[in-house]
């Protein structure tokens, strides 16, 4: 029996639950995006990202589109849900890596490579 760090089923289980948690971060960035657009006048948004990757802030003290705290916490929520989400999925990462360094050098051991 293989041990769990050379288990290529333990590495594919956390591969695909890895593939899963992208495509909730990917649904989370859309809805994000979405907000935003209620929020943030798209004609001052090109201004600052004209010049991508670079941003630039705007030179005057532009007001956005709305004024509604409830929407613009909702804004707020979706960034803090996508960097959590940045963050676990870069841990999440980290560990698939772990794993399939592992699972690599079993199956060099096993079969002598």
């Amino acid at each position: 029996m293989l041990p769990v760090s050379g288990n290529p089923l333990s590495y594919a289980i956390s591969y695909h639950a890895f593939d899963l948690y992208q495509e909730r971060e990917t649904d989370q960035i859309s809805d994000y995006r979405n907000n935003m657009t209620k929020i943030f006048d798209a004609h001052i948004f090109d201004e600052m990202v004209k010049d991508y990757p670079d941003i630039k802030m705007p030179t005057s003290n532009t007001a956005l589109l709305i004024t509604d705290r409830l929407l613009f916490n909702e804004l707020l929520m979706r960034v803090n849900f996508v960097k959590r989400n940045k963050l676990a999925n870069h841990l999440k990462l980290k560990n698939l890596k772990e794993k399939a360094s592992r699972l690599v050098l079993h199956i060099q051991k096993e079969y002598h490579l």
